[in-house]
């Protein structure tokens, strides 16, 4: 017995296509709706072409951060990576990166800020660890500078100045008791 081949199914034109209850027969044209426009594709193509020349130079840029600062020139790495967060400003690897390069050359507030920063698209259950471990290490930094000039202060003698350096000292490392000691002898004086 010779097995018997399906016929082909029939093409896909609107009179092979059954009559819906709600709409009734489609119309002659609708074939041709079911094929991809080709316009928006080639669109698509040259965008995803285009986010993948950013990627990449994102990529060099923060490839030569990452190389200046294995050298010690950490303004020319930080000049980088603030490239490489430009050009993908979700990535929170270039934004890590750049907060670290930024308090290597004693850009403390603005460090603070790039990891403080939930960049669009991201929600604030995306941000990882690494970013928030590298703000509470800015922040400490932040801190102890204040905390030193804190000290500086009442050295001097300018007990005023002396506490709002060490208020300031306990807004960005709350947590540190001896920020708190140093207040607390500040306000006795």
């Amino acid at each position: 017995s010779t097995a018997r081949i399906p016929a082909a199914p029939p093409p896909l034109v609107a009179e092979n296509l059954p009559e819906s209850p709600v709409i009734g027969r489609p119309a002659a044209n609708s074939a041709l709706a079911l094929q991809p426009p080709a316009a928006p594709v080639a669109g698509l193509r040259k965008a995803r072409t285009a986010a993948s020349r950013r990627a990449d130079s994102a990529y060099a840029f923060a490839d030569a951060a990452y190389k200046a600062s294995a050298r010690g020139d950490h303004a020319a790495a930080a000049r980088a990576a603030q490239e490489a967060v430009r050009l993908a400003p979700r990535n929170r690897i270039y934004r890590s990166l750049l907060a670290y390069e930024l308090s290597e050359t004693g850009q403390l507030e603005e460090a603070d800020a790039v990891a403080s920063e939930i960049p669009p698209g991201i929600t604030a259950g995306g941000i990882d660890n690494e970013l928030a471990t590298r703000q509470k290490m800015v922040r400490q930094k932040i801190a102890f500078k204040h905390f030193d000039q804190a000290n500086k202060a009442a050295a001097a003698g300018q007990i005023d100045a002396a506490t709002q350096a060490a208020r300031n000292a306990i807004k960005y490392a709350p947590n540190l008791l001896p920020y708190r000691v140093q207040l607390v002898g500040l306000l006795l004086v």
